[in-house]
């Protein structure tokens, strides 16, 4: 039973929320990611407070509540991109990319993916039928990488580039 995030609850319903989530426990999968996080960021030199780390197991646990789960697993981490953090000039991208190589590294590489192929289409010389058909390749090769990772994030990945470079085609032809 996985919960709205927009749905408005009143405030015994957020007590109660409040408290289920709290109950959860982390996995043993999750706790040994959740160790490896911390020690990889402490190795590029990001050390959040022990407030910080009590804070984002409370965060983890209400996103695994959100998501109807029984028990903190690994994907629930990927929130803590988000808090693990002290300087957000410098932290959010490393703090980013080593949560997301540990709790879920096809995400990731979706996330690599969807980011290269943003870059082809802005590049691409739409007006140059030569460039197109360049960049349709380089796109076809990102698709077949995509097509390799497990899950429906990568499918609507997929989908989406896809769509992006025929919406900016057919705009330009």
């Amino acid at each position: 039973l996985s919960h709205d995030p927009f749905e408005a609850l009143t405030p015994t319903e957020l007590d109660a929320a409040r408290k289920d989530a709290s109950s959860l426990q982390f996995n043993k999968d999750a706790a040994d990611v959740m160790k490896t996080i911390i020690r990889e960021l402490a190795q590029q030199g990001i050390n959040p407070g022990d407030r910080r780390l009590r804070k984002s197991v409370s965060v983890a646990k209400a996103w695994a509540w959100l998501e109807g789960a029984k028990e903190v697993e690994p994907v629930h981490l990927e929130v803590l991109q988000y808090v693990l953090w002290e300087d957000p000039a410098e932290h959010t991208r490393k703090a980013g990319e080593i949560v997301m190589k540990n709790c879920n590294p096809g995400g990731a590489v979706v996330a690599e993916k969807i980011l290269l192929a943003d870059q082809l289409i802005a590049k691409a010389n739409l007006n140059d039928l030569g460039d197109l058909v360049t960049k349709q390749k380089e796109l076809q090769s990102i698709i077949r990488d995509l097509g390799k990772v497990p899950g429906d994030a990568a499918k609507e990945a997929i989908r989406r580039i896809e769509a992006d470079f025929n919406r900016s085609a057919d705009t330009h032809l």
